[in-house]
């Protein structure tokens, strides 16, 4: 080591015979890192479950309600409410058929389908929501919604007679002995399939009181202008864009509380580690004052300390990002998966996340590192 003018100071040495501090420092780097890496995780855990549930059967399909009205269609004394309700549909489906080829005229539609819809419960960390389960009238539209899913069968059969139904094995795991409650009474689960559209089917019972119409699209669209071109008076149509918007709405609320918590976890995470940065700093004061009574300036040893500091840093962020995909894949398998939540442990925004507060952290270092820079003169202080 010269203080030539030319020669510079080295982080190396210090890194060197210093193993455990720097091990030490990195240690705790890497768990802050871990920490927020985490707690992106969790917070993603209580709201994009909604989004995945909800929206990613929209890739493919729109739900549309068309109004079928007929006024030719009286109940008489004579007529039981089951009676008029199946006569009522019988004649809805009826105009359907009709119409069929000219609604599957619209662009990007594969194929139209009439259903009744029965409700799902899904739970998060942070609520509850209904996702719909499609109910046919026969066998050949659920097997052409099973091919149009390219959705395969994990356990046991296809629907074959009324109450018959399939369900998504994620919203199986997730309701458990719940999982039929918000159905009618009669149903039976005789298979499950496993999709990230989370799509559950069956064979609809006859006293289902209800209709919808399912678009199945070959791409991301909505069929609401094209069915307004062909003169469709629409009562309602559910697609990605309209859903998306619908759910933000909804978990609005949801997004405030990730935020506060976000915002104190850091709070505190920060805190913490500044202390443990800032006992690091002012441990090197003695060394410092050395170096400056042998000639080198305090810019020089401001460097040094930078690119140790650099040192650590980086290597924190790297482990601690690798730590923190473990302890997430770890979270997954013991306390998502078996409630059937599915959110990638690979967070993109976790990364980010944990990146920018550690350079934010690196930042804020600078003030101890000046300040303890500012008290450097010769070997004499320390004799004092």
């Amino acid at each position: 080591m010269k203080a030539n003018g030319k020669a510079k100071l080295s982080p190396w040495p210090y890194i060197k015979h210093n193993k455990r501090r720097m091990i030490a420092l990195i240690i705790s780097l890497s768990v802050f890192a871990v920490m927020l890496y985490a707690v992106c995780y969790v917070i993603d855990c209580t709201t994009k479950p909604f989004y995945e549930v909800e929206l990613n059967k929209y890739d493919s399909e729109n739900i549309v309600s068309i109004k079928y009205t007929d006024d030719s269609i009286k109940k008489d004394e004579k007529m039981t409410d089951e009676e008029y309700t199946k006569l009522f549909w019988d004649r809805v489906y009826e105009n359907f058929e009709k119409d069929r080829e000219k609604l599957k005229s619209v662009e990007h539609v594969d194929d139209v389908l009439m259903y009744k819809s029965g409700m799902l419960r899904f739970r998060s960390i942070m609520g509850e929501m209904s996702t719909p389960i499609f109910l046919f009238e026969n066998t050949e539209d659920i097997n052409t919604l099973f091919n149009h899913e390219k959705l395969k069968l994990i356990k046991g059969r296809m629907p074959q007679t009324r109450g018959e139904i399939v369900v998504d094995k994620k919203i199986a795991d997730n309701q458990g002995d719940d999982l039929l409650n918000s159905l009618a009474e009669g149903y039976k689960v005789v298979g499950y399939v496993d999709s990230d559209k989370y799509i559950s089917f069956g064979y609809a019972q006859e006293n289902e009181n209800n209709g919808w119409i399912l678009f199945l699209t070959n791409q991301r669209t909505s069929v609401r202008k094209g069915l307004a071109n062909l003169g469709i008076d629409v009562i309602s149509c559910s697609d990605y864009y309209s859903e998306k918007r619908n759910l933000k709405n909804e978990v609005g609320s949801f997004e405030g509380v990730k935020m506060v918590f976000a915002l104190v976890s850091n709070i505190v995470l920060s805190i913490c580690i500044m202390v443990v940065l800032s006992l690091h700093i002012s441990d090197r004061h003695n060394e410092w004052c050395l170096i400056s009574s042998i000639g080198f300036a305090k810019i020089d040893i401001y460097v040094m300390a930078l690119k140790e500091l650099l040192v650590a840093f980086i290597s924190g962020i790297i482990l601690g990002i690798g730590l923190g995909y473990g302890c997430a894949e770890l979270l997954d398998k013991l306390s998502m998966e078996p409630l059937g939540i599915h959110v990638s442990c690979l967070s993109i925004e976790g990364i980010k996340f944990a990146v920018i507060m550690i350079m934010v952290i690196f930042g804020l270092c600078q003030i101890p590192l000046f300040v303890n820079l500012n008290k450097v003169t010769t070997v004499d202080e320390i004799e004092e």
